[in-house]
Formats: structure tokens, C-alpha cells, sequence
């Protein structure tokens, strides 16, 4: 090996194998992290499109997503209450009229 292959930087790519479950819990987390406002519809068809692009046929719905969200939130993944981008707005409750 020549100084020259040793003074270089290593080239490192980080890969792992995952399944629709990992990477849609991935894709929720990203999604909330950057306040994206992805619906439950969109982070399925993400899911569907990745897999597609590697040859493989999957499927996945957004009950399935709300699912994970609702897993994540249980598990301290996520924080309860509203998701991201999800409106919300100050109310007196007392003066709520039907």
C-alpha cells in the first residue's frame, strides 16, 4: 500500500436491511422530526414506492401507518397528542356551544 492509499479518507456508506415495518416507522420519525406534513396515505405510498424501486412488491395502507404511529407513541418514539403538522388551536371549553 502506497502513503498516498493511506493518507486518503475512508469511503463509508451505511447500509442495512429493512422491512416495510422499520422503514415506515423510519419515514414517521423523519416526518415528524423535520414537522412534515405527511398524511397517513403519503408515508404508505413512500413505503410502496422505495420497495418498488428495489424490485420488490409490497403492501402497506394508512390504517397500518396510524398503527405504527400509535406503536411509537406508546413506546416513547413519538409524543403523544398531535402529530406533525397537525392544526390545532386554544379553545375556552367552557364557552363551547353546540
Amino acid at each position: 500500500m502506497s502513503n498516498d492509499t493511506l493518507n486518503q479518507e475512508p469511503s463509508v456508506t451505511q447500509t442495512t436491511t429493512v422491512g416495510v415495518g422499520t422503514y415506515a416507522r423510519i419515514l414517521i420519525k423523519q416526518a415528524f422530526e423535520q414537522k412534515l406534513a405527511l398524511s397517513n396515505e403519503d408515508i404508505a405510498a413512500k413505503v410502496v414506492a422505495k420497495f418498488k424501486e428495489h424490485g420488490v412488491e409490497v403492501k402497506t395502507s394508512a390504517a397500518a401507518i396510524a398503527w405504527y404511529k400509535n406503536d411509537m407513541r406508546k413506546k416513547g418514539q413519538l409524543p403523544k397528542g398531535a402529530g406533525a403538522g397537525a392544526k390545532s388551536i386554544a379553545v375556552d371549553l367552557e364557552s363551547i356551544e353546540l
